[in-house]
């Protein structure tokens, strides 16, 4: 268990050198929001634990297999900074992140494919505020605890690990909101309007829009388009 030297020292370097989203845990866990990938610190008798899962920084930085240890905390602020730097520039690969994370975890029963799963989700939701902002783009709220990490096309629809963590197969949205996508009870066109299903109660509409801050449409991209034409087809909502 690390104690409250350590922690306070971790926490300090993570948050001097840009890494101020936390995630807590332990080991404790951070990210940055101008760059992809989460940063793992511990420490004990004066020695730090780095872990990270950017592949390429980890390499750029001598931390094999993606962990390395340092000498006291100033060494780890000074690695942090650089470190920061290395995660905004270099290309993550996040299907090699996802790999390396899952190595060697069992996947035999339906809880242990959760826990997997929950991995994956952690990642992609990660991308999906790296890419298009920490913010429901239907109502702008920022509550991290009222925002779900949505699929457009559904985690077990897809074929390859490259799509379930794809951040264009995403939309951060409040959990109403998420809710009726997931369902298909509202979809988006290729301009990124709202479309609502014909199933979706008057009621259930007004609850929606009323939810609403001002007259929205989806963020758009080449890549989001394609895979909302996807779930327009599955949903009939062309």
């Amino acid at each position: 268990m690390i104690d409250v030297y350590h922690a306070m020292a971790c926490q300090k370097a993570a948050l001097d050198t840009g890494f101020t989203v936390e995630l807590g845990g332990e080991p404790m866990g951070f990210r940055a929001p101008v760059a992809e990938g989460t940063i793992w610190l511990t420490g004990a008798a004066g020695l730090f634990s780095l872990r990270l899962d950017h592949l390429a920084a980890a390499e750029a930085i001598g931390a094999k297999g993606g962990s390395l240890t340092i000498t006291g905390a100033g060494d780890l602020t000074a690695l942090l900074f650089k470190l920061h730097g290395l995660m905004k520039t270099l290309p993550f690969d996040a299907s090699a992140a996802f790999d390396a994370r899952v190595a060697g975890l069992p996947q035999t029963t339906e809880a242990e494919r959760l826990v997997v799963q929950r991995i994956g989700q952690d990642i992609f939701r990660a991308r999906l505020v790296s890419r298009w902002g920490p913010a429901c783009p239907m109502t702008g709220i920022t509550d991290s605890a009222l925002l779900r990490a949505s699929h457009i096309k559904a985690w077990a629809d897809c074929t390859t690990t490259a799509e379930r963590l794809d951040p264009e197969n995403g939309i951060l949205l409040s959990a109403l909101w998420d809710a009726a996508f997931d369902r298909g009870l509202v979809g988006y066109s290729a301009q990124g309007q709202v479309l609502y299903a014909n199933a979706l109660t008057k009621s259930a509409r007004l609850a929606l829009e009323a939810r609403i801050t001002e007259a929205r449409a989806l963020p758009m991209s080449e890549g989001r388009a394609l895979y909302l034409a996807q779930h327009r087809t599955k949903w009939g909502l062309d």
